[in-house]
């Protein structure tokens, strides 16, 4: 039954990139916080939680435009369906606009000097 491998393969990419916008909105997504956590809420664990944020929206710039582009330019069509791969493809661009709204949202909040919650 090859036409539920294409079903199961959908979804699987829809869930693994609409979870990771999940996770990253609830702030809970794998992170190494050992130097955060040590500074604590001191000016120089601000100045890096800022920076880290930038860092982490500069990389979800780039993968949101790559996603796009991989989107846009994918010609290949699934095999039983013939549905365009571009529907598959899309699940990156669109999670990664989603974890772009979050970041500037934690920027925003990092700014105003409220504390970002878990």
């Amino acid at each position: 039954m090859g036409w539920t491998d294409e079903i199961v393969e959908f979804a699987f990419a829809w869930m693994v990139f609409l979870c990771a916008a999940e996770l990253w909105r609830k702030r809970t997504h794998f992170r190494v916080e050992v130097i955060t956590d040590w500074l604590g809420k001191s000016k120089a664990g601000r100045v890096l939680q800022i920076f880290l944020s930038f860092l982490a929206l500069l990389f979800l710039l780039v993968f949101t435009y790559e996603g796009a582009l991989l989107a846009i330019k994918a010609t290949d069509r699934s095999p039983i369906f013939e549905y365009p791969k571009t529907l598959w493809y899309m699940s990156i661009p669109i999670s990664g606009i989603i974890m772009i709204g979050y970041t500037i949202r934690d920027l925003w909040l990092l700014f105003q000097g409220k504390p970002l919650k878990n």
